[in-house]
């Protein structure tokens, strides 16, 4: 970790972990025929995230802008006392990246790196929920209603942060804050004096003296002045109040064709602080034809309210994205590397979606211990909370949607750009018009008593279950064009980007003896839907499509082992072992972006690899 004669920069850490505490209390009980069950629970979550040894990006753009002074002395540039008469930046150590370790002295090192910084998250949860379910008395042909009801109270608080502003935001080598110095420079790492992208005359925030520096490389490719670490200081809080209820009607029965014929009725009211009033509702039906052969669908209209990160969780960071509006010629377009806030969005409101499920569950009599089922789904989800992308955005913003064009800030420079460059992109989350879900789900189970090798009764059980998708659909908001003209932004087809996934458990068990083997698949995918593998630099799909040499990563397959001992002597004591991942598969990796604890899950399948748990489970 820290610096060595051989390694002035020495190594980096990120250290992140998490302290969870949950309390609850409840209490059971009888009111007539009614059972009632009420609880309150208090939970905290903190994560804490430590930083070592990890490089500045504020300094580092100003240590690299080495000149000599009139002493012939390498300084750096933004000291010189034209530019720093008040000696802000009198101990600013210049560097040289050029020759790696052998040109970077010690004390340069120590400028250009924070030996530590701390950072923490904090969620907390109160809750109180209390519910009754019984007989309604109501007696129909087929059976008496049944029914329950309830209401909740939920709180959340969120805070997160750095007790340290200078872990944070740009500052110079005594801990004053830029932003304290220059003005305009709150949310954005280090800025030359002419602006990132070179403008005429200084602007605010801008540090006198340093020169232009390529757009993206601004010190604000980050939101933190620490590279790879972002822990914006954000807090915020919601509470939502909800009443329920839910009846469970025999409507049917010991008819011909109908062996059964349940309806499954239930309703919920929500108000969420920030967000509304909204209802949700279910209905479901349940078919027995016969002891073979069941039939079930639902309808339901289901909701998604923003959590807290949703709503207050934005950060900093580089977004890239090319600009393709009419202003320039026809097949060019302008490639930008820029900062912007991606994430919370305080003004979102709760996704709504209609569900509809179809299928059947097949019992055969002439093969006992069998069952199949298959089911047929359709999710539409309204409003749907998610971020649209740099790309998408500029995009959309050139085809017309002034609501969209808020979120891409230009400046006034149109010596390349007849618009302006574009300085920042903001990627928040957003309420999209539609995301549209259509699929199957099937599953095959079978259980059989058997003799292979005695010693107690021994059984064996088989379960695959899966799913496969047939339609992910993505589509933006309708874009509001100048005059109020509205259209439909271009649907985005997500469908190869989406992998299908299987399980399959086999189950023996022998007496007290059980053991389990878990084989767990997640199917191959395209890494990007704008992606077409060429190998050649020729583009023969959708507009905007690159050529890659190769646009997949395949499936994956992992397999768990569990042995159970089910002790004869002590009654309820069970012992067992697991081996996740026993065969210590290496998943599939493809191209991910960074975020806030390093890079993203750019993987399918299990990141940790093989590990062992023994344990033990006792039931009084």
């Amino acid at each position: 970790m820290p610096s060595l004669p051989t390694d002035a920069g020495g190594g980096s850490k990120l250290d992140t972990g998490n302290k969870l505490a949950s309390y609850t209390a409840g209490l059971t009980t009888k009111v007539g025929d009614w059972k009632v069950d009420a609880y309150v629970q208090h939970g905290r979550n903190d994560q804490l995230y430590d930083a070592y040894n990890v490089p500045r990006v504020d300094r580092l753009q100003v240590a690299m802008d080495a000149v000599r002074d009139p002493q012939g002395k390498i300084v750096c540039r933004a000291s010189l006392p034209q530019f720093d008469p008040n000696g802000y930046w009198k101990d600013c150590i210049p560097v040289n990246l050029f020759g790696g370790n052998e040109t970077l002295s010690a004390q340069g090192a120590a400028y250009i790196h924070q030996g530590y910084k701390h950072a923490y998250a904090t969620v907390r949860q109160d809750l109180f929920e209390v519910t009754g379910s019984g007989r309604l008395g109501i007696g129909l042909p087929a059976g008496d209603i049944s029914a329950a009801v309830g209401a909740n109270w939920r709180r959340d608080k969120f805070d997160q942060g750095t007790p340290n502003p200078a872990d944070e935001f740009p500052a110079l080598a005594d801990g004053r804050l830029l932003r304290d110095i220059y003005p305009g420079n709150d949310t954005r790492g280090i800025i030359p004096q002419y602006g990132c992208t070179a403008q005429a005359t200084p602007v605010a925030g801008g540090v006198p003296g340093l020169r232009f520096a390529a757009g993206g490389f601004c010190g604000a490719s980050n939101s933190s002045s620490l590279l790879f670490s972002s822990q914006r200081f954000i807090e915020g809080r919601d509470s939502v109040k909800e009443a329920f209820t839910e009846f469970q009607v025999p409507t049917l029965a010991k008819l011909p064709m109908v062996e059964r014929l349940d309806t499954n009725l239930a309703v919920r009211w929500a108000d969420y602080e920030g967000a509304g009033q909204i209802w949700a509702w279910k209905v479901g039906l349940n078919w027995e034809v016969n002891d073979q052969l069941r039939v079930r669908a639902t309808r339901s209209r289901d909701v998604r309210a923003p959590n807290l990160r949703d709503r207050f969780d934005s950060t900093l960071g580089g977004i890239n994205a090319t600009d393709r509006n009419s202003r320039l010629p026809p097949g060019t377009g302008i490639p930008y590397s820029v900062i912007g806030f991606s994430g919370g969005n305080p003004d979102l409101k709760p996704e709504k979606a209609d569900t509809t499920t179809a299928g059947i569950v097949f019992q055969p009599a002439f093969l006992e211990g069998f069952q199949a089922s298959l089911d047929w789904y359709e999710v539409v989800i309204k409003g749907a909370i998610a971020q649209l992308g740099g790309q998408n955005i500029v995009d959309q913003c050139n085809a017309g949607d002034l609501a969209i064009c808020q979120y891409v800030i230009r400046n006034t420079n149109t010596v390349q750009n007849p618009l302006g460059e574009i300085v920042q992109i903001n990627n928040f989350f957003l309420n999209l018009n539609k995301e549209i879900y259509r699929g199957f789900d099937a599953e095959l189970g079978y259980r059989k008593s058997l003799t292979l090798f005695g010693g107690g009764p021994e059984s064996i059980s088989v379960r695959v279950f899966g799913t496969h998708y047939t339609t992910v659909l993505q589509q933006p908001p309708t874009l509001l064009g100048a005059g109020g003209v509205q259209t439909r932004g271009a649907t985005i087809n997500n469908l190869s980007t989406t992998p299908d996934a299987a399980t399959a458990i086999l189950g023996y068990r022998n007496g007290p003896l059980s053991v389990t083997i878990v084989e767990r698949y997640t199917g191959g995918r395209k890494i990007n839907r704008l992606f077409e593998e060429s190998t050649v630099r020729a583009v023969s799909g959708a507009p905007f499509t690159s050529t890659v040499d190769d646009n997949s990563v395949g499936g994956v397959y992992t397999t768990d082992l569990t042995v159970g001992y089910q002790a004869p002597q002590v009654e309820g004591l069970r012992v067992y072992s697991t081996i996740t991942n026993l065969f210590d598969k290496v998943p599939p990796i493809f191209p991910t972006q960074g975020g806030r604890t390093g890079f993203g899950n750019g993987v399918l399948g299990d990141v940790l690899g093989r590990r062992y748990v023994v344990g033990a489970e006792y039931k009084f």
